[in-house]
């Protein structure tokens, strides 16, 4: 039986675990979100509130990253990473296996990409959240820095990159953090 505390958790998760597509060639922007726990993928165009797709994952893909294409990692870094066309939601046929890096307790709930590196939260619930950076496939992963010496708040669940300073930003309940890619 899970708690309500998962439960809200796993809703912060599907918020949090969302990544905005914009192309130059028309006005929509495409919002995708991913349940793990429902194994499944969702397209919505932004501008009309339409869901463009939706497709059945795995499960506990949570982190994703879009480069060309999207990457989903797995929530607790085991077994595979699967590529999907950002076009269509469909699986195009490459996987990653994970390193299976020990991760403790930490949950892989959210992902942001730059050009080259994908990078994650590992969320526990203590407070404790390390900032992990992986390949483009999500495998590699290691720890880039953890945030509790930079007193930032225990409830983060949400990372993006910003190509134009090189920084990633960390969210929380009630608070936004920019922070170097060295901690």
């Amino acid at each position: 039986m899970r708690s309500p505390a998962h439960a809200i958790c796993r809703l912060a998760a599907l918020f949090a675990a969302t990544w905005v597509l914009g192309t130059s060639l028309s006005a929509q922007t495409t919002l995708l979100l991913t349940d793990g726990d429902a194994s499944n993928l969702q397209a919505v165009d932004t501008t009309t509130g339409n869901t463009l797709y939706s497709t059945t994952t795995f499960s506990l893909a949570y982190p994703l990253a879009g480069h060309d294409t999207l990457w989903l990692g797995q929530r607790d870094n085991t077994g595979t990473a699967v590529e999907y066309s950002l076009a269509t939601g469909l699986v195009t046929g490459l996987q990653a296996t994970l390193s299976g890096v020990n991760i403790g307790t930490d949950e892989l709930l959210d992902g942001a990409a730059s050009s080259t590196t994908n990078f994650t939260l590992g969320w526990n619930g203590t407070g404790n959240v390390n900032v992990y950076q992986a390949a483009k496939d999500w495998s590699n992963l290691t720890l880039l820095f953890n945030t509790t010496s930079l007193g930032l708040g225990s409830d983060l669940l949400g990372i993006t990159y910003d190509s134009a300073s090189g920084n990633l930003w960390l969210s929380g309940d009630s608070t936004v953090y920019q922070v170097s890619l060295c901690g």
